[in-house]
C-alpha cells in the first residue's frame, strides 16, 4: 500500500488509502474518510539545520507575520541574506540549538539557533538568534536577528 507522506514540524503524516488525495496535511486529523497515523519524533539538531540550508537553498523560504518586523526578522527585510543565514546555520553547534512547540500550534516544532559567527569575512562576531520551522516543503522564519545576550551585530 503506497501513502502519502508529509513532514510537518517534526510530526510525520501518512494517509493509510491509497486512493486519497492528501498532498498537504494542516494540523488536520483526517484528510478524507482515511485515517491519518501520526508518530511524533523530535529532530536533531543536525536535521533540523540540514534541513533548513537546504530548504534556504532551494528558495523555499517563507516569513511568519509579526510585529516588529524591521527588529525581529532581518532576513525578511533584506538586511541579511538568505546566503548570510546558511553561514549562521553552519557555524551553529548543537549546544547553541533548541526546540519547543510553536506558541498557537503546539505540533509544530520550532527550533532555536543561536550561533556567535559574523555575517561575512572581516566582520566581527556576534551572537545570532535565529527561531523557525517548517511547513515542507518552506522554512518559515519567525526571527533572524542579533542576540541581546553575547553582543549584537
Amino acid at each position: 500500500m503506497e501513502a502519502h507522506r508529509r513532514h510537518l514540524g517534526g510530526a510525520k503524516r501518512a494517509c493509510t488509502e491509497t486512493q486519497c488525495p492528501l498532498t498537504v496535511v494542516s494540523n488536520a486529523t483526517s484528510c478524507c474518510d482515511c485515517t491519518i497515523l501520526v508518530v511524533h519524533y523530535a529532530m536533531s539538531f543536525n536535521d533540523a539545520r540540514r534541513d533548513a540550508i537546504r530548504a534556504i537553498e532551494e528558495g523555499h523560504i517563507q516569513h511568519e507575520a509579526r510585529d516588529e518586523v524591521d527588529e525581529k526578522n532581518l532576513l525578511a527585510t533584506g538586511e541579511v541574506t538568505p546566503e548570510q543565514v546558511v553561514r549562521l546555520l553552519k557555524s551553529c553547534r548543537g549546544t547553541q540549538h533548541s526546540c519547543k512547540p510553536h506558541h498557537q500550534v503546539p505540533t509544530i516544532d520550532v527550533h532555536v539557533f543561536k550561533p556567535e559567527a559574523s555575517l561575512g569575512h572581516g566582520q566581527p562576531k556576534a551572537r545570532w538568534y535565529i527561531k523557525l520551522y517548517f511547513i515542507e516543503p518552506n522554512v518559515w522564519f519567525i526571527s533572524v536577528h542579533g542576540s541581546k545576550q553575547g553582543g549584537t551585530p
